[in-house]
């Protein structure tokens, strides 16, 4: 069951749709699952860190590893967060994704080969790894509604490419199949959210000269 999750991109798919939900109402539950699923709640929280750290952002001493009902698993900046160029954070919101999305396309194929080999041991542990990261380690609810709601909603142009999202993911299906569609899907998000996070960057230093 394991191995047929991970190989199945809607299950994957369900699968971090309602873990996500669980984090906002069942938080017993979603403790029991980012424990389970640890390594993609650490890679979650590290891709917040890392990238922190890279741009200059301070986080809290404490990270929220195991989420609670006030905070999910993930990376909380201290409090002078508005006094911080909006790109910055915009990366760092997005870091899970940057950082999650090639580690399971690599992984996708590993199990591949790893089941075409005959190795069911390898196959489990590599299986559980995918799901781990794919349901764990992509952005939380909230990192999507930081960026919907500090980079997107700011930029009309940036809404009207994600009207397009539909065709692409559409296109994707007929080009390819259902998998190719969901991973050129993401990375389309991925570019206009950097296009439009760049935007604003390029935008504050013009001002500031």
């Amino acid at each position: 069951m394991v191995m047929q999750i991970a190989l199945d991109i809607n299950l994957l798919i369900l699968a971090w749709v309602l873990y996500a939900l669980l984090q906002y109402c069942w938080s017993g539950m979603s403790k029991f699952i980012s424990i389970l699923l640890l390594p993609g709640t650490l890679i979650h929280v590290a891709s917040h860190y890392l990238l922190a750290k890279l741009l200059n952002i301070k986080p809290y001493v404490t990270l929220s590893i195991i989420p609670d009902e006030s905070h999910r698993a993930g990376l909380y900046t201290s409090t002078n967060i508005y006094r911080i160029n909006s790109w910055r954070i915009g990366f760092v919101a997005m870091a899970p994704l940057m950082i999650s999305l090639p580690m399971i396309i690599l992984l996708r194929w590993i199990l591949k080969v790893a089941i075409n080999l005959g190795s069911y041991a390898a196959s489990l542990i590599i299986a559980w790894l995918l799901i781990s990261i794919f349901v764990c380690g992509l952005p939380s609810l909230a990192d999507l509604g930081f960026i919907a709601s500090n980079v997107i909603i700011k930029h009309p142009d940036t809404i009207i490419a994600l009207l397009l999202l539909p065709t692409i993911y559409i296109l994707g299906t007929m080009a390819y199949d259902n998998e190719v569609a969901v991973y050129g899907t993401a990375l389309y998000i991925t570019l206009v959210a950097m296009a439009s996070i760049l935007g604003e960057a390029k935008k504050e230093e013009i001002i500031i000269d």
